[in-house]
Parts: structure tokens; C-alpha cells; sequence
């Protein structure tokens, strides 16, 4: 759906910068947006819900509780914040990401703790399975980038293993379509599993509208099986 509307977007609004001139002015089309940005910012953890509303706060979530998790979701993405759900906020909403989430209850996610860290430095991983668009050299090839360059950045070593109970398992799974555009999840250290949508159109580096890069996917999920949140930094 989402798609869809960004083409629907261009008529209705007009050239300026982001959250002024860049706003949309077409009620229904606002309306629309708006629901789909409330989904997303529950979802990823910028909403915070009012413990004095109870379960409701969570279904209908106020004006400034919306305009907040806006802000928050701008501030960690583009260069501004004006809590509303303009052409740029909902094109970043609209590309392709990870399913882990960015914050918890509107506060940044601490990394994993010690205990559940990598008490070795060789780790094995296993690719289960592959997708319709890359051949099992091509995956290999990419994990295997991926995971050297991970080598160089942290010192782990990653060794391919197609027997029993490696340390990560990478798998192309049938996952469930929605509005949120999921290519890949990553779980915590240890017995880390990388599951990625098997029925997206995998390319080996290239981006759309050639495909979703794996091996820039396979590089931001080995951060979280290394036990890294999704962080934010501004130059």
C-alpha cells in the first residue's frame, strides 16, 4: 500500500523544506498516513504509551503522544523535526528495514549485557536455505563478506558450518506481508538465528528497484547477533 501512496503524495503537496512546505495537504491521503505512522511508531518503539490511560493509550494514542514519537523517529533519521507525518518522514518510513526495534517505550535500547554476550571469539553459522533470487554461491559468497568484515571490526572469527548446532543459523523464512516493509531480523547472542523474507527479491549489493541488498542486510544483522541495538549518530 504504501508504494502506492508515496506515487499518490506528489499532486498534493509543494516544493520546500521538510515539515513546512513539505507537508500534505490532501485530508483523506493525511488521515491515511497518519494511521500507518502510528502502526510503524508502535511497532518500533518510539510511541510511549500514558500508563494513566491504560490499554487505550496504546489503540488511541493522543495528539502529543503522536507529535512526541514523531520527533523522536525524526530526530534519529533526518536533519529536523516538526512531528508531523510529512513527504520525508513517511518516504524513510516507506523503505526497506530491520524488525528489530529502535527504542523501547520512546528510550534507546542498551546494548546486550555481559552475561549475554560471546564468551568465544570463532563463531560458526550455517545458511539453512536460500530464495528464489540468488543461487547458493551467490549467498554464500555474500554472507561470507559480511561476516569478514565484521572480522576486521571486532576481532571474531566466523567459520561456515553445515552440520549440527552452529552458533548462527541465517534462514529465508515465508514471513507474513504487511504495510511495514520487513526484510530481516536478527535475535541476541547466543544461539543467534538471521531470518530473512524469502519471498522479497533478493540482489547479492545491489538496491532497489534491483533488489534488497543481502550482504547490507546480513552486515546490519550480524551487529545485533553481536549484540548491538540499532543506535543513532549525528556527524
Amino acid at each position: 500500500m504504501w508504494p502506492l501512496l508515496l506515487l499518490g503524495i506528489a499532486g498534493f503537496v509543494s516544493a520546500g523544506s521538510p515539515g513546512t512546505n513539505g507537508d500534505i495537504h490532501q485530508p483523506a491521503l493525511q488521515k491515511e498516513l497518519l494511521e500507518e505512522a502510528k502502526v510503524y511508531l508502535f511497532k518500533f518503539g518510539y510511541m510511549i504509551p500514558d500508563p494513566h490511560q491504560g490499554v487505550k493509550s496504546v489503540q488511541e494514542p493522543t495528539p502529543q503522544q503522536i507529535h512526541d514519537a514523531l520527533v523522536r523517529f525524526q530526530s534519529a533519521f533526518l536533519y529536523y523535526s516538526s512531528g508531523t507525518v510529512d513527504v520525508p518522514t513517511q518516504a524513510k518510513m516507506n523503505e526497506w528495514r530491520c524488525a528489530n526495534n529502535d527504542m523501547d517505550r520512546g528510550s534507546p535500547i542498551a546494548p546486550a549485557s555481559k552475561k549475554e554476550l560471546w564468551t568465544k571469539k570463532s563463531l560458526t553459522y550455517k545458511i539453512v536455505n536460500t530464495p528464489r533470487t540468488l543461487s547458493e554461491a551467490q549467498i554464500r559468497s555474500a554472507a561470507h563478506e559480511a561476516f569478514e568484515q565484521w572480522t576486521r571490526a571486532s576481532g571474531f572469527k566466523f567459520v561456515e558450518n553445515n552440520g549440527q548446532n552452529p552458533d548462527i543459523t541465517i534462514t529465508f523464512y515465508d514471513v507474513p506481508q504487511s504495510n511495514l516493509r520487513i526484510a530481516g531480523s536478527a535475535s541476541k547472542p547466543l544461539n543467534s538465528h538471521i531470518i530473512l523474507d524469502k519471498n522479497q527479491d533478493w540482489a547479492y549489493k545491489a538496491q532497489a528497484p534491483m533488489g534488497i541488498s543481502l550482504y547490507h542486510t546480513l552486515l546490519h544483522e550480524i551487529g545485533h547477533v553481536l549484540g548491538l541495538p540499532h543506535t543513532f549518530y549525528r556527524g
